[in-house]
């Protein structure tokens, strides 16, 4: 009966010893790990534009684009544009908010670059199926037309120049990140 205490008692013990042990943050390793995981099941590549349209439902009018931009703070984050769309324009919805299963990203997250590709896609997947009046969230423009912006984001690269040849979307409508301030540019 003793031997048996004793053997309870020490598999306890280390029992808590090794949660103690197992659940001590090891921060060096855990990127190791991710990136060792990620290399064991990488995602699979990146889908199409017309792939990733058919994942999008982007009903007319309710199009709502934002980019941030170098600043700090940032001007153009998606929580000012939701904000901003609340006391606004309720119906606008960012991409996020567009997808037909909201996990369909999910694949494409586990590694940056891959991450990059997919929104560069996705978000030009946005802006061709938009249609009406769309509205984009930026920081304060300098230019009278309100076409200034950071060449590098993705509304440089992708969404405006989709929504310029969009002839589904009638107008763009430009919106101040910090005062609320709007201004047609298309």
């Amino acid at each position: 009966m003793l031997a048996i205490q004793i053997l309870l008692s020490t598999l306890l013990s280390l029992s808590v010893f090794s949660s103690v042990v197992v659940a001590a943050p090891l921060p060096v390793l855990e990127n190791e790990v991710q990136n060792f995981v990620a290399r064991a099941h990488p995602p699979p590549p990146v889908p199409s534009l017309s792939e990733i349209e058919k994942h999008l439902n982007v009903p007319a009018g309710e199009s709502l684009f934002y980019s941030c931009d170098q600043e700090k703070p940032p001007q153009g984050t998606c929580k000012q544009a939701k904000e901003w769309a609340k006391k606004n324009h309720p119906s606008l919805k960012v991409i996020g908010q567009l997808w037909v299963k909201s996990s369909y990203p999910d694949p494409w997250q586990q590694d940056e670059h891959i991450a990059k590709q997919f929104w560069d896609v996705a978000s030009e997947a946005m802006a061709v199926k938009s249609a009406g009046t769309v509205y984009v969230v930026l920081p304060p423009w300098a230019h009278p037309d309100g076409k200034d912006w950071y060449t590098g984001s993705v509304w440089a690269r992708k969404e405006w120049p989709a929504l310029e040849t969009n002839h589904a979307v009638t107008s763009v409508i430009r919106v101040n990140a910090a005062t609320g301030a709007t201004i047609k540019i298309k």
